[in-house]
Protein backbone atom coordinates (compact mmCIF):
# COMPACT_ATOMS: atom_id res chain seq x y z
CA UNK A 1 0.00 0.00 0.00
CA UNK A 2 1.38 3.50 -0.82
CA UNK A 3 0.43 6.35 1.61
CA UNK A 4 -0.08 9.51 -0.14
CA UNK A 5 -0.48 11.36 2.29
CA UNK A 6 3.46 12.06 3.36
CA UNK A 7 5.74 14.81 1.05
CA UNK A 8 8.33 16.92 1.16
CA UNK A 9 8.97 20.12 -0.70
CA UNK A 10 12.25 21.42 -1.97
CA UNK A 11 13.34 25.03 -3.20
CA UNK A 12 15.28 24.93 -6.94
CA UNK A 13 17.85 26.64 -5.59
CA UNK A 14 19.43 25.75 -2.37
CA UNK A 15 21.20 29.09 -1.64
CA UNK A 16 17.77 30.30 -1.67
CA UNK A 17 16.24 27.78 0.74
CA UNK A 18 19.24 29.23 3.32
CA UNK A 19 18.76 32.60 2.57
CA UNK A 20 14.59 32.06 2.98
CA UNK A 21 14.98 29.95 6.43
CA UNK A 22 17.48 32.96 7.71
CA UNK A 23 20.33 29.85 8.02
CA UNK A 24 23.79 31.65 8.56
CA UNK A 25 26.80 30.07 6.71
CA UNK A 26 28.54 29.32 10.47
CA UNK A 27 26.04 27.21 11.74
CA UNK A 28 26.50 25.15 8.48
CA UNK A 29 30.18 25.04 8.54
CA UNK A 30 31.13 25.18 12.18
CA UNK A 31 27.93 23.35 14.05
CA UNK A 32 28.20 19.60 13.42
CA UNK A 33 24.73 19.11 15.21
CA UNK A 34 22.84 22.15 13.36
CA UNK A 35 19.14 20.09 12.57
CA UNK A 36 18.71 22.34 9.11
CA UNK A 37 21.72 20.70 7.95
CA UNK A 38 20.03 17.73 6.63
CA UNK A 39 17.44 19.34 5.32
CA UNK A 40 19.93 21.79 3.28
CA UNK A 41 21.87 18.52 2.00
CA UNK A 42 18.59 16.57 0.65
CA UNK A 43 17.58 20.13 -1.51
CA UNK A 44 21.10 20.21 -2.67
CA UNK A 45 21.08 16.23 -3.75
CA UNK A 46 17.59 16.84 -5.43
CA UNK A 47 18.88 19.85 -7.16
CA UNK A 48 22.06 17.44 -8.29
CA UNK A 49 20.11 14.62 -9.57
CA UNK A 50 17.67 16.89 -11.49
CA UNK A 51 20.32 17.87 -13.10
CA UNK A 52 22.30 15.21 -14.00
CA UNK A 53 19.26 12.73 -15.05
CA UNK A 54 16.48 15.08 -15.69
CA UNK A 55 13.95 12.94 -14.03
CA UNK A 56 11.67 13.50 -10.90
CA UNK A 57 12.80 11.77 -7.90
CA UNK A 58 9.98 9.99 -5.91
CA UNK A 59 10.74 9.75 -1.91
CA UNK A 60 9.09 6.70 0.30
CA UNK A 61 8.50 6.57 3.82
CA UNK A 62 6.61 3.94 5.86
CA UNK A 63 5.66 3.45 9.73
CA UNK A 64 9.67 2.41 10.69
CA UNK A 65 11.51 3.64 7.61
CA UNK A 66 12.19 6.36 4.47
CA UNK A 67 13.50 6.67 1.75
CA UNK A 68 15.07 10.47 0.51
CA UNK A 69 14.82 9.96 -2.87
CA UNK A 70 13.67 6.87 -5.40
CA UNK A 71 14.92 7.08 -8.85
CA UNK A 72 13.60 5.40 -11.91
CA UNK A 73 16.35 4.98 -14.74
CA UNK A 74 15.41 3.20 -17.56
CA UNK A 75 14.71 -0.29 -16.25
CA UNK A 76 16.66 0.85 -13.15
CA UNK A 77 15.58 1.85 -9.72
CA UNK A 78 17.83 3.38 -7.66
CA UNK A 79 17.13 4.70 -3.97
CA UNK A 80 19.37 7.54 -2.82
CA UNK A 81 19.77 8.29 1.15
CA UNK A 82 21.55 11.87 1.59
CA UNK A 83 23.37 12.25 4.68
CA UNK A 84 24.50 15.72 6.12
CA UNK A 85 26.81 14.44 8.87
CA UNK A 86 29.12 11.56 9.72
CA UNK A 87 27.34 8.84 10.55
CA UNK A 88 26.15 7.11 7.76
CA UNK A 89 24.94 3.91 9.49
CA UNK A 90 21.32 4.81 7.07
CA UNK A 91 19.05 1.64 8.65
CA UNK A 92 16.22 3.20 6.54
CA UNK A 93 18.12 2.31 3.15
CA UNK A 94 19.30 -0.93 4.57
CA UNK A 95 16.32 -1.91 5.16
Amino acid sequence: MIALDQFKLFVFDTGLLKHMAGVDNSAILLKSDYQFKGSLTENYCLQQLRGQFGIKPRYYADKNSEIDFVLQYGTEIIPVEAKAGEDKSAPSFKR
